[in-house]
């Protein structure tokens, strides 16, 4: 597992933008068809590409999704497409059509079955399976990303792109990325910041007692090619 540390969120978000220009740029008459996750993390990212990328990203070819989202309305506080749109996407020329949300505000099982079959039918396909050009995860102080939780280890092997999953304490429903589409993306970020993720990247890059109970552990584990983002905050154990 390769790993990148730097000072600060900021300063790993705009690295982190620099590289995907990079490969943007690798196939310039091409598709990019990236994954992206919720949380505090994500959203000093798509801050960064908004102030001090947005006239560097070429938007036409950039296609969003979403590696997991909360069942809610669009417009609630907990929608992980309402945070990029608020922070990102109402402000940057990315064409409608290059957004593609996870409709949260639906039964579950059905979009995670509309989803999955969508994400299939747009993106190019490997071992089976579409292939994204960039995955980028988050971790929970729990260990878990997507919405892949401790107590979920099936969702690791599920056979589908897209599946449903629940927050073990609030019981909340999540449509979530699979284990198999994520390791199977050509470029897979876990981009983790702040001293609360401390003890789990110890625990990841140690192989320590404790890692084998974190999803984002068995991934990292069963995906050579990943490659981990991080601020002084989540590296200071290791």
């Amino acid at each position: 597992m390769n790993k990148y540390i730097y000072l600060n969120a900021q300063e790993a978000s705009r690295e982190l933008t620099v590289q995907m220009i990079r490969w943007m740029n690798e196939e310039p008459q091409r598709n990019f068809n990236i994954a992206v996750s919720g949380g505090s993390t994500p959203a000093t990212l798509f801050t960064v590409w908004k102030e001090d990328f947005a006239g560097q990203i070429d938007w036409k070819r950039l296609h969003i999704y979403w590696v997991d989202e909360r069942c809610v309305d669009p417009r609630s506080l907990e929608s992980n497409y309402g945070m990029t749109k608020n922070i990102l996407l109402d402000y940057v020329s990315i064409p409608a059509e290059n957004i593609h949300r996870i409709i949260g505000e639906v039964e579950p099982d059905f979009e995670a079955k509309r989803y999955g079959e969508m994400v299939i039918s747009a993106l190019p396909q490997e071992n089976g399976l579409p292939l994204f050009d960039l995955v980028l995860l988050g971790i929970g102080d729990d260990g878990h990303t997507a919405s892949i939780f401790p107590n979920r280890f099936d969702l690791l092997v599920d056979p589908e792109v897209y599946a449903v999953g629940y927050h073990p304490q609030s019981g909340q429903a999540r449509v979530t990325l699979t284990g198999p589409a994520i390791k199977n993306a050509k470029r897979i970020i876990f981009f983790v910041t702040g001293e609360s993720k401390a003890s789990v990247i110890r625990s990841i890059f140690t192989n320590d007692e404790f890692a084998p109970n974190y999803p984002s552990f068995k991934i990292a584990e069963a995906a050579p090619h990943a490659v981990f983002y991080l601020d002084e905050g989540a590296a200071k154990l290791l």
